[in-house]
């Protein structure tokens, strides 16, 4: 998750895992909700929500091998059921998913080395 240009990770590495949200479903039932076409746009809609709610990001990219482009502005409508629309920020979809993805293993790398070293023990 892009956070003000930074890689915001969490304290587990656990950010933007919105598989996790409490949708009241199993594992089971949320995969076969996303996978069929009626149902993916709700549940879709309510993940986005949520972090509309939690972070209120200026834009929010979708990604998946079953996203459409149609599926944009179905799923920005079913947002506006819960989020008013002047806090609504752009959908768009991440086209090329796996060149962001090695863009932002570099973006991590190179924030790394701005880190200070932590040193373990006594320096000799």
């Amino acid at each position: 998750m892009m956070i003000d240009g930074h890689i915001h990770r969490g304290v587990t590495q656990f950010v933007g895992e919105i598989a996790f949200l409490p949708f009241g479903l199993s594992r089971d039932e949320q995969f076969q909700k996303l996978h069929n076409r009626d149902s993916f746009h709700p549940l879709a809609a309510c993940a986005v929500s949520s972090l509309i709610a939690i972070i209120n990001p200026e834009k929010i990219a979708l990604t998946g091998y079953l996203l459409q482009p149609d599926d944009i502005g179905t799923i920005r409508d079913e947002c506006l059921k819960y989020t008013p629309k002047v806090h609504m920020p752009q959908l768009i979809i991440l086209e090329n998913q796996d060149e962001d993805y090695i863009y932002g293993l570099i973006m991590l790398t190179l924030e790394s080395l701005s880190y200070p070293l932590k040193i373990v023990g006594k320096r000799r």
